[in-house]
């Protein structure tokens, strides 16, 4: 009988072309064989001190330790240029299977408000050289460097999951800015071409409204001048009046949110994305792989969800889901029939199972449920 263990596993993603040589790696082993059948523990059986923790002094006259070193064969490996042919310029070093998806926070901000704009790309690949895709920004929008957060199993190979890039950004001049597509360039180990994914075009409502302020910034703004009482109550008085402003405006928010929550109105965002539109993606995939189509579908219905009731799964938990919907007066066999979707293209990205569903019949019952829940939103505003 042999034992085998794994003392290492790695997973290694090569930079450059040309032939490698992985060193041997060298073990030192202690076996400990018994000399007489009171110390056996079963017939031949052997011990092996791996951690030198020494020999049990009880029976050191009775055991005998041989001492072996062990060594395996240098790898040679041959890592193959990438070809030259159909290159791209935006081409940066990532090579495997992947998807990109971007959306904004809010589409609609005052001056002087902060906003973000989440890319997640998932896949499988080396993620080491997936950076942050190129963003053409509008000249009035300051942005800041993107956070980023990695989601990895890296239990499977190749590395699988999610890299995410947030940006924060922030303009002072009111207008409506159009943040161009978001394109990411991969080398595809599939069908051994250099491909390009791009996401839709932003547009950014920046009002003339500047930022809310709290009633001490506020206050912070009355000018001051050297003595006199007078001067005093004035800004006594001019504090008291802010904050009553204030008090009032969040008493008339609380107001009219407690009357949406109890009317359930749902409210469509001016110009939402058609649900055709956002479903271009996976239907574009159906002659795809498995995972490559579900991974898809699952996108655009994450979209759908986000454009329409700001329903985000990067804070979301998929069995809520059904519960978020219908409390915003979605019917609950429509939200029902949207999570089991879901739920099927989960499995579907992250099993190995084979599902038995025909990939355009379940595009088509998802359209479906998207267009009827449009459909019963449109008529409870209306």
């Amino acid at each position: 009988m042999v034992d085998v263990h794994t003392i290492r596993k790695l997973q290694l993603y090569p930079l450059e072309a040309g032939l490698f040589t992985i060193d041997p790696m060298e073990l030192s082993n202690q076996v400990e064989f018994s000399q007489n059948e009171e110390t056996q523990k079963s017939k031949q059986s052997v011990t092996e001190n791996m951690y030198n923790n020494g020999s049990d002094t009880a029976n050191a006259n009775s055991t005998r330790v041989y001492e072996t070193n062990i060594k395996s064969a240098p790898i040679v490996i041959n890592v193959k240029p990438l070809p030259r042919k159909n290159f791209i310029d935006t081409f940066t070093g990532a090579v495997g299977n992947f998807s990109l998806n971007a959306f904004v926070e809010k589409d609609t901000v005052s001056k002087n408000e902060e906003d973000s704009m989440l890319i997640e790309i998932n896949g499988d690949g080396n993620f080491q050289r997936v950076n942050a895709p190129q963003v053409t920004w509008p000249n009035v929008f300051e942005v800041f460097e993107p956070a980023v957060k990695d989601t990895f199993d890296k239990a499977r190979v190749p590395l699988t999951g999610q890299r995410q890039f947030k940006f924060v950004f922030v303009s002072n001049k009111p207008g409506i800015y159009t943040i161009p597509p978001v394109s990411f360039s991969f080398f595809d180990l599939k069908s051994k071409t250099y491909k390009t994914i791009s996401t839709r075009s932003f547009e950014i409502f920046v009002s003339e409204k500047n930022k809310p302020k709290s009633a001490a910034d506020a206050s912070s703004l009355i000018p001051t001048k050297a003595g006199g009482g007078l001067n005093w109550l004035l800004i006594a008085a001019s504090a008291l009046a802010v904050m009553a402003v204030v008090l009032l405006w969040i008493k008339d928010r609380q107001r009219k949110l407690k009357r949406q929550e109890q009317n359930k109105i749902i409210e469509l965002p001016k110009d939402p994305v058609s649900v055709h539109e956002l479903l271009i993606p996976a239907k574009s995939y159906i002659t795809s792989d498995d995972v490559a189509f579900y991974d898809a579908l699952d996108r655009s219905i994450w979209n759908y969800l986000n454009d329409r009731f700001s329903v985000s799964n990067t804070s979301m938990i998929k069995k809520e889901l059904s519960n978020i919907l219908h409390s915003r007066g979605v019917n609950r066999e429509l939200s029902n029939g949207l999570v089991e979707i879901i739920h099927q293209c989960e499995t579907g990205i992250y099993t190995k199972a084979v599902l038995n569903f025909d990939k355009t019949e379940l595009l088509d019952k998802t359209r479906e449920i998207l267009l009827t829940i449009d459909k019963s939103i449109v008529t409870e505003n209306g």
